[in-house]
């Protein structure tokens, strides 16, 4: 209520918030999503430090989400490096929670990465991260599912519109591409979406 309306006031900002942490930072971030789900939009928990109070978080503070969040929508990224024992202990319990009981709509992976330590880990996790949140975002990612069929260009759209508040960043080369792509490979129905998207937003270029 106080630093969010600062921040936007301040800064050019868009709806979309995401949190990224490492170590205790990690272990805020799953915090977050497990207490005040919806805050954020995306979660990166780098090396999360899920040990802390004898892995209260994991063990009873994540069973109210996991019993009341069915419809929460998102990403959650989880990383660990070379770390043992009840470090990455905590991490597993975590996956085990989401791969059992977690929203359907909440997109997450855990990311185990031996060759990282604790301090070298971020950096990587971070990059990775961006790309696991956002890899929706890119029109060219989801073109099998455009052949297939099972995803239509309306529904990538609002898709994209409902997970990150904004429209896809439309391209007029990419999307004549992928719709002459789908003329020669599928048909001229399944490209005819992607020229009117083309002609509507780029009419003197088409």
């Amino acid at each position: 209520t106080e630093l969010f309306a600062h921040i936007g006031d301040k800064y050019r900002t868009t709806d979309y918030k995401m949190l990224i942490g490492h170590s205790l930072g990690g272990l805020l971030a799953a915090h977050t999503l497990l207490n005040h789900p919806g805050i954020f939009d995306s979660y990166i928990a780098i090396s999360p430090s899920l040990w802390w109070d004898e892995q209260d978080l994991v063990l009873n503070q994540s069973k109210e989400f996991f019993e009341k969040q069915d419809k929460l929508r998102g990403h959650f990224y989880m990383t660990m490096g070379n770390e043992g024992g009840t470090m990455v202990g905590g991490a597993w319990k975590l996956q085990a929670l989401l791969e059992e009981q977690g929203p359907d709509k909440l997109i997450w992976a855990f990311d185990r990465m031996e060759d990282e330590d604790h301090g070298s880990i971020p950096f990587r996790s971070t990059y990775k991260g961006l790309k696991f949140i956002f890899s929706d975002f890119d029109l060219n990612a989801n073109m099998e599912a455009f052949e297939a069929g099972t995803l239509s260009l309306a529904d990538y759209e609002n898709r994209v519109e409902m997970m990150y508040h904004e429209a896809p960043n439309w391209e007029r080369g990419r999307l004549l591409r992928i719709g002459e792509q789908l003329f020669n490979n599928v048909s001229p129905a399944a490209a005819l979406p992607f020229f009117q998207k083309a002609t509507e937003l780029f009419p003197k270029h088409v």
